[in-house]
């Protein structure tokens, strides 16, 4: 292989790895119907997977809810705004990022030799009330994601900016859409990181840190514009 040709590969390669590791936003107009919103990022059908693709949590649940309180209070984040202290996840932010929410639960779970978490998706008719929503009263999503595991025999979900504490299927379903029993599921491991990942069997890294530290500024900013102090409701 000539010289050129394997500049060409080098180039070529890592941004076709990259492009596994890209997220999505989760936003949509209050009136856009969530399959439109996501037909527009040429999302058009969702694949049905089974919940067993994602791992077994082996360990009694009181360690479960250990884990997923730390996973909500953890500081393991440098801050990009004003003030000389460590982050916690971006929780308050629901407009977007849960991608990088969920690969923040990947990560600590890693980082203290845990399983690795799966991901669950919802897609539908998803609304979220929280004073924290750009509007300070509701956001409106096209789809939403995070860390889940199986427990005897039923998932259970780790989204902190949700629940402090693991919580069934249905009962996430219910906190993030007025119709919960029209949700579509989709269940993916832990690989994957994003919508636009593989969802099964793919080399992604699901427990990708790369985008939290723009989310985490996005919190910054949506709450100073909603009139909050920021460094009092995200400093230690």
């Amino acid at each position: 292989m000539g010289y050129f040709a394997s500049l060409l590969l080098s180039l070529f390669f890592p941004i076709v790895a990259l492009s596994s590791e890209l997220g999505l936003s989760q936003e949509r107009l209050p009136h856009q119907h969530w399959q439109q919103s996501l037909a527009n990022d040429g999302i058009v059908q969702i694949s049905a997977t089974s919940p067993n693709v994602m791992p077994t949590w082996p360990l009694p649940i009181e360690q479960l809810t250990a884990f997923a309180t730390e996973a909500a209070q953890i500081r393991m984040h440098d801050n990009p705004n004003p003030g000389n202290f460590l982050r916690r996840g971006p929780w308050l932010y629901p407009a977007n990022g849960c991608y990088a929410k969920a690969a923040h639960v990947s990560y600590l779970a890693k980082q203290k030799r845990l399983p690795q978490p799966g991901k669950i998706y919802a897609y539908g008719n998803l609304e979220f009330d929280s004073p924290y929503a750009k509007n300070g009263r509701r956001v409106y999503w096209r789809y939403h994601m995070a860390a889940a595991y199986i427990f005897n025999g039923q998932v259970l979900v780790v989204d902190p900016g949700m629940s402090a504490t693991p919580i069934t299927q249905e009962e996430w379903f219910r906190l993030i859409s007025p119709t919960p029993q029209t949700i579509r599921a989709k269940y993916c491991d832990v690989r994957n990181y994003s919508p636009l990942a593989t969802c099964v069997g793919g080399s992604g890294n699901g427990a990708n840190l790369s985008h939290v530290r723009g989310i985490l500024r996005d919190e910054w900013r949506n709450l100073l514009r909603l009139g909050f102090n920021p460094q009092s409701l995200l400093g230690p």
